[in-house]
């Protein structure tokens, strides 16, 4: 006896719509690339700008929808003297994603940034000729997820880690008065392990562009 073929055809469908297809994950390793932003709100960096970032065997391309900052960092000014983390977490949307030969045009997710020192900002004595103007950089850690996906492919999740120099640039807020400072940009720049310096070796460096930069500005009062 046959069965009905208009029977069939919607049983198969329906049994097709139950199954999943179960993401790729992969653990990857970013080498190479730039995050960062200016623009700050009361909760995040904006104005995102990036590299592509890439590592063994993948690249990818991604829109930074903001980089959600420590409370310190965007919650008003800051003083002089005061600790600061240049830690943040960007928020990924469309990125796109090469693994080995193949294209995925879409993905989204979070990379968070751990600074692996804090940075003091230094005092300036002001009137000052030209508003002062510093940058400090620390080592920093990330790790991250994001999801790919493509047509007709399986999605990915995808774990990323990876290091390299934190940069903060803070102006100040009063170039006539008692000093404190504001976030103006941050940017995160990934380099292997072997190349990231010792935080110390970072903070005498960053140290001594503060000194030099007020050095420049008391030659400039006389």
């Amino acid at each position: 006896m046959l069965t009905n073929p208009c029977r069939i055809i919607p049983a198969v469908l329906s049994m097709l719509l139950l199954i999943t297809v179960d993401a790729t994950a992969v653990t990857l390793t970013v080498t190479d690339g730039v995050i960062g932003g200016q623009g700050i709100t009361d909760f995040e960096v904006q104005h995102a700008v990036h590299a592509p970032l890439s590592g063994e065997g993948f690249s990818m391309s991604s829109i930074v929808g903001g980089i959600g900052t420590p409370a310190v960092l965007t919650g008003g000014f800051i003083a002089a003297g005061t600790s600061v983390p240049l830690s943040g977490q960007a928020f990924i949307v469309g990125a796109t994603f090469d693994l080995g030969s193949v294209h995925y045009p879409m993905g989204n997710g979070n990379l968070a940034f751990t600074s692996t020192a804090s940075v003091i900002l230094p005092t300036v004595v002001c009137p000052c000729a030209a508003r002062p103007i510093i940058s400090v950089s620390t080592p920093f850690t990330m790790v991250g997820e994001l999801t790919f996906f493509g047509s007709a492919l399986p999605p990915v999740d995808a774990t990323f880690s990876g290091t390299g120099i934190a940069t903060g640039v803070f102006g100040s807020t009063s170039p006539s008065g008692p000093s404190t400072w504001e976030l103006e940009s941050i940017s995160y720049v990934f380099a292997s392990p072997a190349a990231v310096p010792e935080p110390g070796s970072l903070l005498l460096l960053a140290s001594g562009v503060a000194a030099l930069a007020l050095l420049k500005n008391s030659r400039l009062q006389k």
